[in-house]
């Protein structure tokens, strides 16, 4: 290997140290400075690469969308299409759900189970096949309904991804009217009783399901209408809107018990009820209480 001549000016204190510790070590002087430079070169090298490595810019290829991702919360873009197809059964079970979860609060799989395997009690939220089509709406798999539920032990709840959009149709589940839900007409009598039964569950004597299938098994009328009149008047109680529809005849007897046996002020709640009940009807497009708006025209 050729050689070359290399000076430079060294402290002459270090030089003198230096010289003391090649002689003690009996080493050659040379050697010593040529691999200290050797150690020197390689070290800089090394650190110049790594710098050169975490300032480059790093190309990325682009995430190829997959089947899984078009797949993800698909209901979300389905929950709009089922909202308009009352006989269909996805369009069933959700809107099965949301009566339980607006007359219970919670919604358990064997109370949903029920809802939708009755065809008797629930013509209107019936499906032939609920475990089948259960599953398929627990599911994002490609070829699955679309998940909207998740069950957390015998409770059922709305997949947080789907929440949304299921809020926004909620009034379209709840308010459809499949075939079969009301094959009679609701009597006079059947108001007369319910009216009397429902009282019950205000005075906390009845669960609002006991008074539901009370008033189903003494009147004969279909359990949902049955439910529907317990929401109503727990809601005009309170003087919330209330979203269910009841004939002209009935309402016009609960505003008048209300006023007659609750007093004037809960009159006035329940009168306030109502009214919010026709804003709501009438802002759907599906027609005008004219009816019920003449019944709180007079009574007010």
């Amino acid at each position: 290997m050729d050689k070359s001549t290399f000076s430079c000016l060294i402290n002459a204190e270090i030089l003198e140290k230096f010289n003391f510790a090649v002689t003690l070590n009996k080493e050659n002087k040379e050697e010593i400075i040529e691999k200290l430079l050797s150690n020197y070169i390689s070290d800089s090298f090394l650190k110049a690469a790594k710098e050169l490595s975490s300032n480059t810019v790093k190309t990325t290829t682009p995430a190829i969308k997959t089947v899984e991702d078009n797949n993800y919360a698909k209901a979300n873009r389905k929950i709009p299409v089922w909202a308009n197809r009352e006989k269909q059964n996805n369009h069933k079970l959700i809107k099965a759900f949301l009566k339980i979860e607006e007359e219970q609060g919670v919604v358990s799989y064997e109370e949903l189970m029920e809802r939708c395997s009755n065809s008797t009690k629930y013509p209107d939220t019936y499906v032939s096949d609920f475990r089948g089509n259960f599953a398929q709406m627990k599911t994002d798999a490609s070829n699955s309904h679309g998940k909207v539920f998740i069950v957390e032990g015998d409770k059922v709840e709305i997949w947080s991804e789907v929440l949304d959009t299921l809020r926004k149709y909620r009034d379209s589940f709840l308010n459809s009217n499949s075939e079969g839900r009301e094959t009679m007409k609701i009597t006079n009598e059947m108001t007369h009783r319910a009216y009397e039964i429902v009282k019950m569950v205000y005075h906390g004597n009845l669960t609002r399901n006991e008074a539901k299938y009370k008033i189903a098994d003494e009147t004969g009328m279909n359990a949902g209408s049955a439910g529907d009149y317990v929401t109503n008047f727990l809601a005009m109680m309170e003087g919330q809107r209330y979203t269910r529809t009841m004939n002209t005849y009935a309402t016009r007897y609960l505003l008048e018990k209300i006023k007659l046996e609750f007093g004037e002020e809960q009159f006035k709640k329940a009168l306030e009820a109502t009214k919010e009940h026709v804003k709501y009807y009438n802002g759907l497009n599906n027609g005008t209480l004219h009816s019920i708006q003449n019944v709180i025209d007079e009574l007010s």
